[in-house]
């Protein structure tokens, strides 16, 4: 009989299913970051010594099996669990992965937004079955294939928004918040915000511990700044001007302030 594949932070000790000590340290520490407010791009770089993936990290975050279900141990409790979900359904929602009126939010935040680089058409939604696609315009025209740029799905979409998201809150400079950043705070923010740029580009050492503080106490300088939190809960959709679709998988993404992003999906 096949044996199913453990979830990650579990092991069998040949009697029973127990923690792993390691990978069951790396899930809780995966929740409680998430939780601090830390997005999920940079929990994978905390964590790279592990070889997890950004997709990884999403589906541990929304996997019930860890606070104990299926007559597994539980790794975390179920106040974190239900934390953790209530943030990231806050963040789903700013990108219109709900629905509002019956109507589909992500849809009418991304209508006339996605640009196919390969033709320059508007890439539009489409029903496949019992799922939505977006295709360029121009894929099918008189009956015939005339752009073979790639199809994108609507979790696809969600996902390249989310790293945009996650990318301006852990450099607030792509929106040019630093305008915004208190006198009284700047030298604090600016100091700790070198500091990280030179453990980062291996000019300095740091342990992961050391750098995961020093990153939160630029995290609270931040916090501290009224204005700039002002400026962060205004992130959403409107900040978008285009995404550009190209057939090797590149995307390029502009923002309103001129800046632009690339991904790869």
């Amino acid at each position: 009989m096949a044996v199913r594949r453990l979830p990650y932070g579990y092991k069998f000790d040949g009697t029973t299913i127990i923690i792993d000590d390691i990978e069951g340290k790396v899930v809780k520490e995966i929740y409680e970051l998430f939780c601090e407010g830390v997005y999920i791009t940079k929990i994978k770089n905390y964590i790279k010594n592990f070889n997890m993936s950004r997709h990884k990290v999403k589906r541990i975050l929304e996997d019930e099996v860890y606070i104990g279900i299926n007559d597994l141990p539980p790794i975390i409790d179920e106040d974190l669990f239900e934390a953790a979900q209530k943030i990231k359904n806050q963040r789903l929602n700013e990108i219109g992965k709900n629905k509002n009126n019956g109507c589909c939010l992500i849809e009418q935040n991304f209508k006339g937004k996605i640009v196919c680089g390969e033709c320059g058409a508007d890439y539009h939604r489409y029903k496949r079955g019992e799922e939505y696609i977006w295709n360029c315009s121009h894929k099918i025209f008189k009956r015939k294939v005339c752009c073979k740029n790639i199809s994108l799905s609507d979790e696809q979409i969600e996902n390249i928004w989310s790293r945009i998201i996650d990318k301006i809150n852990e450099n607030p400079n792509l929106l040019q918040l630093q305008k915004t950043i208190s006198n009284k705070n700047l030298g604090r923010y600016n100091a700790l915000d070198r500091e990280i740029k030179l453990v980062e580009t291996g000019k300095k050492e740091y342990t992961q511990e050391e750098l995961i503080k020093l990153i939160y106490k630029r995290a609270s300088v931040i916090y501290e700044m009224s204005d700039y939190k002002e400026e962060i809960e205004k992130i959403d959709i409107t900040a978008l001007y285009k995404i550009t679709v190209y057939k090797n998988r590149k995307i390029k993404i502009k923002l309103k302030n001129g800046v632009e992003i690339e991904e790869k999906i």
